[in-house]
């Protein structure tokens, strides 16, 4: 939770940190940030500027931060929740590049801001 008189760079910071961990294949890593109507936009703002640092491709190269997810089929998963939430309404605040030369079988995925998430959602129900 980030309250109204939270430090809004450090949470962001920590945001994006614990939510990209090993690809955000951790049992303990942040799914959902609920933050204060008040700071809200303010927030989103900082989680786009920090979350363009994480950059995805193979992690023995220098400057990667996000390598692949652990298969194909977690990708597609990941992808399927991502157009269901923008299909009912979230907003894709940022989604970063991935490896120009992978191939199609290859499991990187973007790292992607997703807001205006709904219990609706896909993204918001399945892990």
């Amino acid at each position: 939770m980030v309250l109204a008189d939270a430090d809004l760079d450090k949470a962001a910071q920590d945001a994006v940190e614990y939510s990209l961990s090993n690809s955000g294949q951790v049992c303990c890593s942040v799914e959902r940030i609920y933050v204060a109507e008040s700071v809200y936009d303010a927030f989103q703002a900082l989680v786009t500027k920090y979350s363009a640092n994480y950059k995805v491709g193979n992690g023995m190269e220098q400057g990667v931060k996000v390598g692949p997810l652990v298969s194909k089929m977690q990708r597609d998963i990941v992808a399927r929740q991502v157009e269901d939430a923008v299909q009912k309404g979230g907003k894709i605040l940022y989604e970063s590049d991935i490896p120009k030369d992978a191939h199609e079988d290859a499991s990187y995925f973007p790292v992607t801001v997703v807001a205006d998430v709904t219990s609706e959602m896909n993204i918001y129900r399945e892990e």
